[in-house]
């Protein structure tokens, strides 16, 4: 379709699949995050939304990713022609009366409408069924994002999100990684896109035949007499590598010479509700009551945004500065922190603004057996210099560090990703923590992720450091960039 109206320019190699897949029934997009995979399949959306080819599209992600298909992605590559009503699917809310009057206004409204929904959403029996309903009432067309969480055949979730892709009348996958950890997890994440591909390619009518086809097994007998397979050797690769480029195309940042040096991405999660709670009291009445009585006050208009950056992050301190507290066993940035970083198949920065927060992910972080070194204002001199050799010699996978410590004089170019956890007010403390990656000797381009509450402060942070951004280009002369 090279009448297309593009609203944004495409790449080459997302016009190109653009043009390629476009009237294709199922499609992977095998694509290293960072490199735009989002873009085409968008434009593929409108374009047979404009054919009258669909009727209403639906997009699958892990928790906050959903929220940046909806935010930031559509309203930038959407083209103007076709409206584009959409509904973020929160399971919290389903049994409000609030709830069922948006989404019914949702299924009612002209256009091309978007549902976004979570891989945990879908495994509600409540969500699932909306989600049939969707399908079955209209043409849709099914993206899954990030299929890694499909990856297992036998989980229920797994048998879910493949069955709901039968009623789609075209499904795509997004996915840079779709077998880091195994090339047996191509078998689900092809499935959902094409349930009979596995069987018309190979001959393979299930897991089992799979896993036999693509590895050689024996048989082992533990000490107890119970008898298990344990997999000796890959076989046939070679075979799988051309099926999946059969059904998919695969981009590497590498050779995308066409991509800019670096690539912005926000995902978002939603406060718990103990965290709103304190959110909207210290918001509104410049006063927030924890369950004992005690409470924390901030008048001034910049501790009171500090102090709601801290709820975002899961803690506050009372008003006796001491007495700091996490607001709820299960802290909402960190579970997305610990999502986002299954998707990262190399090396990252982590950067985050207060003590409490490093101590947090580090905590996390060793549960997931996950190496890495911190670099704070705890850190000794001596500590600090082992924590940069390690990282660039590859001994951790995680470099996590506050940018008011680390931020400065550093090279941490064995990186490719930057996670900012949360930020602070400064501008330079941003771009000298963005610039430790990005420098001479790297070879990739860098991927930055911000982590974000929705509706929250967080986003007037990063509001804040884009103006500032904006005037400091301006001042020198500089062409003003994309940014954050």
């Amino acid at each position: 379709m090279p009448d297309f109206p593009f609203k944004t320019k495409p790449f080459d190699h997302q016009r190109e699949e653009f043009e390629i897949s476009l009237r294709m029934p199922s499609r992977c997009l095998f694509w290293e995050m960072g490199t735009g995979k989002s873009k085409p399949v968008i434009d593929q959306a409108a374009a047979l939304y404009m054919a009258g080819e669909i009727d209403a599209a639906l997009v699958l992600a892990p928790n906050g990713v959903h929220q940046n298909w909806i935010l930031d992605e559509l309203p930038t590559h959407m083209i103007d022609e076709v409206e584009t009503p959409t509904f973020i699917w929160e399971s919290k809310r389903r049994k409000t009366k609030i709830f069922a009057e948006e989404y019914a206004a949702f299924n009612n409204s002209p256009g091309l409408p978007w549902l976004a929904v979570t891989y945990d959403a879908i495994m509600t029996d409540d969500c699932a069924k909306n989600v049939r309903k969707y399908l079955d009432s209209q043409r849709v067309f099914y993206i899954a994002d990030e299929t890694t969480f499909i990856k297992t055949p036998g989980a229920k979730r797994t048998k879910r999100v493949i069955a709901s892709g039968r009623h789609a009348a075209f499904t795509r996958v997004l996915n840079g990684t779709p077998v880091s950890d195994s090339p047996f997890h191509a078998y689900s994440q092809v499935r959902f896109s094409d349930p009979n591909f596995w069987k018309r390619r190979f001959g393979l009518g299930s897991y089992t035949e799979f896993k036999s086809y693509f590895g050689i097994w024996e048989t082992f007998k533990r000490r107890d007499g119970h008898q298990y397979p344990q997999l000796i050797r890959y076989r046939n690769l070679d075979q799988l590598h051309d099926a999946l480029d059969e059904v998919g195309s695969r981009v590497l940042k590498d050779d995308v010479l066409d991509l800019p040096p670096k690539v912005y991405n926000k995902i978002y999660y939603q406060l718990s509700p103990a965290q709103k709670k304190l959110y909207e009291e210290l918001k509104t009445d410049f006063v927030a009551w924890f369950g004992d009585g005690s409470s924390v006050t901030a008048e001034l208009a910049i501790v009171r945004m500090t102090r709601m950056q801290q709820i975002c992050s899961g803690y506050l301190p009372a008003d006796d500065e001491k007495d700091l507290r996490l607001i709820c066993p299960e802290l909402p940035r960190i579970k997305l922190l610990m999502e986002t970083l299954e998707t990262v198949p190399r090396q990252a920065l982590i950067w985050a603004r207060y003590d409490i927060d490093i101590d947090t992910i580090a905590q996390a972080l060793k549960q997931a057996k996950i190496p890495f070194v911190t670099y704070d204002g705890r850190t000794s001199s001596a500590n600090r210099q082992k924590a940069k050799v390690d990282f660039q010699a590859g001994r951790a996978k995680i470099f996590l560090g506050k940018s008011s410590a680390a931020g400065r004089g550093l090279t941490l170019t064995a990186a490719d990703t930057v996670i900012f956890y949360n930020n602070t007010f400064v501008l330079d403390d941003r771009l000298q923590a963005e610039d430790r990656a990005h420098r001479i000797t790297q070879e990739n381009k860098v991927n930055y992720i911000d982590l974000v509450a929705a509706g929250s402060v967080d986003e007037h942070i990063l509001k804040i450091l884009r103006e500032k951004r904006d005037v400091s280009a301006y001042v020198m002369g500089d062409e003003l960039p994309s940014w954050i």
